[in-house]
């Protein structure tokens, strides 16, 4: 991380420059941001459908075929088995994904602080030096300067891999239940 002292002497490139870096910066974690959340995203449609599939196959079973073989017998509590696995692997994917998009939106947050700190020193040195002109704007480093369209914007990466801890959830307790009333019969 570059020093957040700003340079000695004024001089606006070296502010453009000193800009563009951390904005480097805030844009590599955005898209870490991206493809953390599209491979939690491509992850959990793949585990859904395959869990579709099983309870479908599950099902076929059950009502076409007495279980009467052996080899029937295995496949049947290897689709158990798959419906109790699934579950608990999308949620730990999703609760994985969630913690490194919240790690890139701290290293954005702590980002964006350092750059005002930075640019409040430009401002003072600016203010010192009591130059003809006022010192050029440089947008801020998130949200177009509107923080609660930036707050807003970081919601759903923040919200989707909880959804998919929810319905794991959902879905690994429902199971757990339908297992507890066919074992109690």
């Amino acid at each position: 991380m570059p020093s957040t002292a700003p340079p000695s002497g004024h001089d606006d490139l070296h502010r453009y420059q000193h800009f563009k870096l951390y904005r480097d910066y805030v844009e590599h974690e955005d898209a870490l941001i991206d493809k953390r959340l599209l491979w939690n995203l491509n992850i959990q449609g793949f585990l859904l459908a395959t869990y579709g599939f099983s309870v479908q196959k599950l099902a076929e079973v059950q009502v076409h075929q007495p279980q009467t073989d052996e080899k029937e017998l295995l496949g049947t509590w290897a689709l158990y088995a798959l419906l109790f696995v699934l579950p608990l692997l999308g949620g730990v994917i999703s609760f994985l994904s969630w913690q490194g998009i919240e790690a890139a939106q701290f290293a954005i947050k702590n980002l964006s602080d350092e750059w005002a700190e930075i640019e409040h020193g430009y401002k003072s040195r600016h203010d010192a030096l009591k130059p003809p002109q006022p010192l050029p704007q440089l947008p801020k480093m998130t949200g177009g300067g509107a923080a609660l369209a930036h707050d807003w914007g970081l919601r759903a990466p923040l919200w989707f891999p909880w959804a998919f801890i929810c319905v794991w959830g959902a879905l690994f307790a429902f199971y757990i239940l339908l297992l507890a009333h066919f074992w109690k019969d």
